[in-house]
């Protein structure tokens, strides 16, 4: 669901999406202009993020994931 709050900037996007990055991913979102990755909120919640450039800048979109991993059972 989409929050209501005006577009970030792109350097406000950069500077984001680098403070959460490693090293690792860095390199490969400045070779290819995107990299995906894995993030956590510790006892909040985990995201895939995926980050990269398009014409207005940098961009990124950030899905929650289950905090809990479900085993087979709890799956059914």
């Amino acid at each position: 669901r989409r929050i209501k709050l005006p577009a970030l900037e792109h350097k406000q996007v950069h500077t984001l999406v680098y403070d959460i990055m490693n090293d690792k991913q860095r390199k490969e979102y400045e070779e290819n202009l995107e990299v995906d990755f894995s993030f956590e909120v510790p006892k909040l919640s985990r995201f895939r993020v995926n980050a990269f450039n398009q014409h207005r800048g940098a961009a990124a979109v950030f899905r929650t994931v289950p905090s809990k991993v479900l085993t087979l059972d709890d799956l059914g």
